[in-house]
């Protein structure tokens, strides 16, 4: 994956990419003091700080991959 991003040349693990950005969605769609979001605002904000927070090309799988995701999510959702 080919990309201008500024901080891959920080050498940032794509193992600490991906959780980055895995944890600010769960996080977000959590949302311990206010109610929980619905994805579509969600995925703006990811967009959004693409190439700024997150890792442009992971925001592209991420979203590429997001049915899969939230499929997971319902499945192992407490009660």
């Amino acid at each position: 994956m080919a990309t201008l991003w500024p901080f891959k040349e920080l050498d940032i693990p794509l193992e600490a990419r991906i959780v980055a950005l895995a944890d600010v969605f769960d996080a977000l769609m959590r949302a311990p003091l206010q109610k929980p979001r619905t994805v579509e605002p969600l995925l703006d904000y990811i967009t959004e700080q693409s190439g700024k927070h997150f890792d442009p090309d992971l925001v592209v799988l991420f979203k590429r991959i997001l049915p899969q995701i939230l499929q997971v999510k319902s499945k192992f959702a407490e009660s």
